[in-house]
């Protein structure tokens, strides 16, 4: 058949048509191709196939789909397509290869059918589903449609949004909403597809924390066989957690109706229709005695029924509730007080039946009936009492009660004060805006007026000067009182300024027995260093036996005697408050061991055996006062030395528990085979004074203040002493001191330092003295230390000489003429000796050992203090920090 007979025969199609040879030209087109072109026939035949439906689509779609069909692929599409004559159609487009009668492609069949009106059809019906669709959403709903094998055919966008998945279609329901390969137990599905009817569950799902309403409803065919299941799954998460606080509202409700201790119960037509278990167990009923009854059997007379029913009903119509106190009668016939609280049912119709909350009140009554009681018995207590003003006022300062006592303190009877303005009858006009403001915000906010000393007014004008305090009552009624109670401090005043007066004189005696104390330690201890140095001197020159006896002696006599005036000063600082201990570190183990080194040679003299132990658990370093500690130790074993005359002295020191973190409680023993103190001694031993022998005849010498001033130190060192004895057999003393916990431990070089015998310091010194025994025997004592010494009288010269020549260290003395110590220390570090000199090391050199004194000549720039008379280890100890501070080493001095 040749092309112009197919031509003529697709020029009866509705669909488009055209043949095209390899070059893409126009073989051949139908009526309804060139209309769709909008070309006449003559227009397309043998034209070039672009030329025809332009070059962006053919680019776009058509070469394509060309070069592909004349290779032998039939091309199939669907696609929305511009034409110039009939506009945007949507088309079904179909390219097959033409071929001659050998097979061989020759060219392109063009056919097209037009396919707008099924495609409008079918969005119409997917605009229709999308709708029905959005309205199932917007309600929330689920739908899905199930065949009978339970496969999911559609289902809307909700149940995606509830189950979100790429597609559902094609799955189980039990897999896609369950997450199950087998069929659940109670499926609603399976229900449907073998009763016919609808069937609904709820359920609660796990992994979404949501509870789910399904329901299953069958679709039956004319003949009335399900051929689908119609699945709506609604979320009632809210609802049932709604049910769930609801059920738990009720239960709540249901158990405070229950357990709670008021009545509650409700009444219809005077018949109690119901009643919690303490409205029945109040009055004594059983529940069944009770319900059905008339409630006139609760009330305790006729007139009381009559009063609340009455009275409460027609408060009701007014308010609402209506509340009442009134009386009821137990089944044994004893009568309960009771508030009485009615509300109707269905507000507006108390008829309709009340409900009613009871309480009782009996416990109530008679508590307000005591307290009325007590009150009365309150302001008769103040009645009888002359030394205490008490007034009461109401929340307007309306005086309501005026005792005797105040009648005598202001001069305003009862008569004339009650109903009175607080500030007119004792308030002076300066104080009552303060007063009205006071008062106001205690009855108003419960800020209370706070107690203190006022002067008030008097009747016939004059001041009184009372101590004022405030107490805020409140009545039964609920209103405040407030209660004022004042006290006449007239003759208190009086006294309490002969008090201050002879304070003041107490503490002007105690500083002028302080400065005594001073100046006598002062003048008593600078001819005693010149005794006693002069003696240590006299001991390094040759002497025969009989000279070094009495020097001997002379120095020992001259260090009881010094000893002597440090306890009668440390038990006057004590006596006086002025005692104060040091918190520093120290080694402890070593100060123990110190004061066994000081006593060797005198043990060994006495030929009495010294043992002192510190146990391995005792810390080595800790935080106290190791000078304090020492004194009480020394103190304890020169005693014990003292009354000893054979066998041994044992210095004990061991490890307690400690009661409080960062601390050490340690305990020592200082024991000895002495003589031993008989009990009636024993109770006064500590006191200053006291000593174990009295009369000229005692054996044994001392003032008795050593073990008191111990006592005192312990008390200072938050520490405890006690003491046991057995007369004949001997004595121990227990102690029992708290240390600070030292950290890290300070390892530094032992500071006891004894006898400087064979050591040459090698330094250039400066001595400040202007007492010339004092002065040549600091001069000799640092020349056998191997110090060049040069001399100065006052801290003039000392100056003069520092300007002149350079000194390794300075010992200064405090009192001198023109200049003292203390005023030339600060020239010196101010830098009038010179620049070069403001650091150069300067030693306290002093009779003054007051409390307070080592502390105020280290403020002044003194770099340590040696007390007179001057012992050779303090010597020594400063002329280590002067070799430091010059080398800056701890190096021994050279032998």
């Amino acid at each position: 058949m040749s092309v112009y007979d197919l031509q003529t025969i697709f020029d009866q199609s509705k669909d488009i048509i055209a043949v095209l040879d390899l070059d893409l030209r126009y073989v051949m087109a139908n009526l309804e191709y060139c209309r769709y072109w909008s070309k006449e026939r003559d227009e397309v035949l043998g034209t070039h196939l672009v030329d025809v439906i332009g070059e962006k689509p053919f680019d776009s779609l058509v070469q394509g789909c060309m070069q592909r069909c004349v290779k032998g692929e039939v091309v199939h599409f669907e696609k929305w397509l511009d034409f110039p004559a009939v506009g945007r159609r949507f088309m079904d487009v179909k390219y097959t290869p033409y071929r001659d009668e050998s097979d061989t492609i020759i060219g392109v069949c063009l056919m097209s059918r037009d396919a707008t009106e099924r495609m409008e059809y079918i969005e119409a019906v997917k605009n229709e589903r999308n709708k029905f669709d959005g309205i199932l959403t917007s309600l929330n709903l689920g739908v899905a449609l199930y065949n009978p094998n339970l496969t999911i055919q559609w289902a809307n966008r909700f149940m995606y949004e509830m189950y979100p998945c790429q597609d559902m279609v094609g799955h189980k329901c039990h897999e896609m909403f369950w997450g199950k390969k087998h069929t659940c137990d109670d499926c609603p599905a399976l229900k449907s597809l073998e009763s016919g009817e609808t069937h609904s569950v709820e359920r609660y799902v796990d992994n979404q924390d949501r509870w789910i309403s399904l329901t299953s409803i069958p679709i039956k065919n004319d003949r009335g066989e399900i051929v689908q299941i119609l699945a709506h799954v609604v979320d009632i998460t809210e609802k049932k957690w709604s049910l769930n606080k609801l059920e738990a509202r009720e239960a709540e409700l249901a158990s405070i109706f229950r357990t709670t201790q008021v009545g509650i119960g409700v009444v219809k037509d005077r018949v109690v229709l119901q009643g919690n278990d303490y409205f029945f167990s109040m009055l004594g009923y059983e529940r069944n005695e009770l319900l059905g009854q008339n409630v006139r059997e609760i009330y305790s007379t006729q007139e009381e029924y009559d009063y609340v029913g009455f009275s409460g009903y027609a408060k009701m119509e007014e308010e609402t509730t209506a509340t009442m106190e009134t009386q009821l009668v137990c089944k044994d016939g004893s009568l309960r007080d009771a508030m009485i609280t009615i509300t109707p049912l269905i507000p507006g119709q108390p008829e309709a039946g009340v409900t009613f909350v009871g309480m009782d009140i009996t416990d109530f009554k008679r508590a307000d009936k005591a307290l009325h009681q007590s009150e009365q018995r309150f302001k008769q207590l103040f009645e009888d009492v002359n030394m205490i003003a008490v007034q009461g006022y109401d929340h307007s300062r309306h005086v309501v009660y005026w005792n005797p006592a105040s009648e005598h303190m202001y001069g305003f009877t009862r008569e004339e004060a009650m109903g009175q303005l607080l500030e007119n009858l004792i308030i002076p006009d300066f104080m009552q805006d303060a007063v009205k403001q006071g008062h106001a915000a205690w009855v108003n906010d419960g800020v209370a007026i706070p107690a203190g000393e006022l002067d008030l007014t008097h009747k016939d004008g004059h001041l009184v000067r009372v101590y004022s305090s405030h107490v805020m009552q409140e009545t039964a009624s609920g209103e405040k009182i407030m209660y004022c109670l004042d006290v006449d401090l007239t003759e208190i005043k009086r006294i309490h300024s002969q008090l201050v007066l002879a304070k003041e004189e107490a503490e002007f005696a105690n500083k002028a027995k302080s400065e005594f104390l001073a100046n006598m330690s002062h003048e008593i201890r600078t001819p005693l260093n010149g005794i006693q140095g002069m003696l240590t001197l006299m001991q390094g020159t040759n002497l025969d036996s009989v000279q070094r006896e009495y020097a001997q002696a002379g120095v020992e006599s001259a260090v009881r005697l010094n000893r002597l005036l440090s306890d009668i000063l440390d038990i006057s600082r004590v006596e006086a408050g002025m005692m104060d201990v040091e918190y520093v570190p120290f080694n402890l183990h070593e100060a123990v061991q110190h004061v066994g080194t000081m006593f060797k040679l005198s043990f060994e003299e006495a030929q009495i055996h010294l043992h002192c132990s510190v146990a391995d658990d005792v810390p080595e370093y800790v935080v106290g006062d190791s000078a304090r500690l020492q004194q009480v130790l020394t103190n304890l074993v020169g005693n014990a030395l003292k009354f000893t005359e054979s066998g041994e002295v044992r210095v004990e020191v061991s490890l307690l528990p400690s009661v409080s973190e960062g601390t050490h409680r340690v305990y020592f023993s200082v024991s000895d085979t002495g003589i031993g103190i008989s009990d009636d001694k024993l109770k006064t031993l500590f006191e200053p004074f006291v000593q174990g022998s009295q009369g000229y005849a005692r054996k044994y010498q001392g003032a008795g203040l050593g073990l008191s001033i111990c006592k005192r130190l312990m008390s200072l060192m938050n520490g405890h002493m006690a003491m046991e004895s057995v007369l004949g057999q001997g004595s121990t003393v227990h102690m029992v001191v708290t240390f600070g916990e030292k950290k890290s431990q300070d390892t530094s070089d032992s500071p006891y330092l004894t006898q400087n015998d064979g050591l040459s310091f090698g330094l250039n010194v400066l001595l400040a003295e202007d007492d010339n025994v004092n002065r040549m025997v600091g001069q000799r004592q640092l020349e056998k230390a191997g110090c060049m010494v040069s001399i100065a009288s006052n801290g003039v010269e000392a100056i003069e000489k520092l300007r002149k020549q350079q000194f390794d260290a300075v010992y200064m003395d405090i009192q001198m003429p023109e200049m003292d110590g203390v005023d030339a220390t600060r020239c010196v570090r101010a830098g009038v000796a010179g620049v070069e000199n403001r650091d150069v090391p300067i030693f306290a050199l002093t009779a003054y050992s007051m409390i307070g004194d080592k502390a105020k000549f280290m403020n002044v720039g003194m770099d340590d203090y040696i007390p007179k008379p001057m012992e050779v280890e303090d010597l020594l100890r400063t002329l280590h920090l002067a070799m430091q501070k010059k080398y800056g080493t701890g190096d021994e001095p050279a032998p």
